[in-house]
């Protein structure tokens, strides 16, 4: 029997957006694909250009510590080793052109500038079922600003995307935001009033707010979903439809 009663965020949004994919990534055990690695198991420390996801997950590392702009190289260096690559020259600037735009946004001025600031937030937090099922989800909250009007929650996103895309693909997101809010507003006994992915390609948000953010609503969906998995597990891989 599954008997899982802990759920990431990230599962949970996996399970939002196709129950097969949970299926069998989180129930089958599937792995998924072990990046920076050569054909032996070594990381491969070879100076290369990087793929888009590479890429992405450097500038995410960088942006989610640094709090000082004179220590971008070192950070960047940092980012890419725990990825497992070497950077050219080449890359390393192009990386530096990325992130730049965010040194220089108002979102990186507050965290000089806000007294109450929360970077790489975690959280486990219980919930109880309509059957008395006992859950408990978990995650991390890249940044929460506490200002006079409540919680402003912030999660970077380093998905390669365009300008135009950046609504689209926020969207896929929701399931993650409105939990974020969900659990930040407990945690902290205060209104959520803005939850946002911070695209850093291209330098965009995408924000949920006001009724999107209502925290009885949001508990409802998550004591559906934990309560379908579970459920669904008994039935096997037929109650986790694959998404269109």
């Amino acid at each position: 029997t599954y008997s899982q009663v802990t759920f990431s965020v990230t599962a949970l949004m996996t399970y939002d957006r196709c129950p097969r994919c949970y299926y069998r990534r989180y129930i089958l055990g599937i792995p998924e694909k072990i990046r920076g690695l050569s054909a032996d198991g070594q990381v491969d420390t070879k100076a290369r250009g990087l793929s888009a996801l590479e890429r992405g997950n450097i500038v995410h590392r960088v942006c989610e510590r640094i709090t000082d702009p004179t220590q971008l190289d070192d950070f960047i260096e940092f980012a890419a080793a725990m990825e497992g690559v070497k950077l050219t020259p080449a890359v390393r600037r192009d990386l530096k052109k990325i992130i730049q735009p965010y040194l220089e946004s108002s979102f990186f001025q507050r965290l000089k500038e806000d007294s109450e600031i929360y970077r790489e937030y975690d959280f486990a937090l219980p919930l109880s079922g309509a059957k008395g099922e006992q859950f408990v989800v978990n995650g991390t909250v890249d940044q929460v600003f506490i200002g006079r009007d409540g919680l402003e929650i912030v999660d970077f996103k380093s998905n390669w995307i365009r300008p135009e895309d950046v609504g689209r693909e926020g969207e896929r997101y929701r399931w993650q935001l409105r939990t974020y809010a969900w659990a930040m507003g407990r945690l902290f006994d205060a209104p959520v009033v803005r939850s946002q992915a911070y695209f850093l390609i291209p330098n965009q948000v995408f924000a949920l707010k006001g009724a999107e953010l209502s925290s009885a609503a949001i508990e409802t969906d998550l004591i559906a979903a934990c309560s379908q998995i579970i459920a669904g597990e008994s039935n096997g891989i037929d109650a986790f439809p694959q998404a269109p």
